[in-house]
C-alpha cells in the first residue's frame, strides 16, 4: 500500500510538473536567468505560427503552441499564416513574413492574423504580465484594435 501511494504522489508531482511547464515561456535571450517581470514573453496565437524570433529558427511554434521569454527591445519575428480549421486549416502564405517591433519588459505580446479585404491584417497585441506593484489596480491591455505599432521586414 505504501508503494502504491508513492508511485501515485510521484506520477501526480510529475503530471503538475509538466502542466506547469506548458504555459512557462521558453528562454529565447543569452545570459543569465532573469525573472519574469524583467523580461518580455513572445506568442504565437490565431492565425500564426512562428518561423524564428530574430533569426534564429530554434524558436518556432505552432498557433497557441509557442511562448518565448525574451530581453525587452527592438525584436524581429518570423511568422507564417494559417487559415483556421473552417478554412481549411491549411498553411496559406507560403513565404513567411517577418516583422520587428519594441517589446517592454514586464509584457507579452501576441502575434494574431486573418483575412481582410482578401489580404492578411496583422496585429501584435500587448498586455501586462504582472500586477503593477506601485498600485493597488493591475495594469489594463492596450484597448485599441489596431494592437501595437510595427514594421514590416520581408
Amino acid at each position: 500500500m505504501l508503494q502504491f501511494a508513492r508511485l501515485l504522489l510521484l506520477s501526480m508531482l510529475g503530471l503538475l510538473v509538466v502542466a506547469c511547464s506548458i504555459n512557462s515561456p521558453k528562454k529565447a535571450y543569452t545570459g543569465k536567468e532573469q525573472p519574469l517581470s524583467e523580461l518580455s514573453v513572445l506568442s504565437c496565437s490565431f492565425g500564426t505560427a512562428f518561423v524564428a524570433i530574430d533569426g534564429n529558427k530554434e524558436f518556432s511554434g505552432a498557433p497557441f503552441k509557442c511562448n518565448y521569454a525574451v530581453k525587452p527591445g527592438k525584436h524581429q519575428v518570423t511568422m507564417k499564416f494559417y487559415k483556421n480549421a473552417k478554412a481549411g486549416g491549411r498553411w496559406v502564405y507560403p513565404e513567411p513574413r517577418t516583422i520587428e517591433f519594441t517589446t517592454k519588459k514586464g509584457y507579452k505580446y501576441s502575434t494574431w492574423a486573418h483575412i481582410k479585404d482578401g489580404a492578411w491584417d496583422i496585429k501584435v497585441w500587448e498586455w501586462p504580465q504582472i500586477k503593477d506593484k506601485s498600485s493597488k489596480s493591475t495594469k489594463k491591455a492596450k484597448s485599441d484594435n489596431d494592437g501595437i505599432d510595427f514594421k514590416v521586414i520581408k
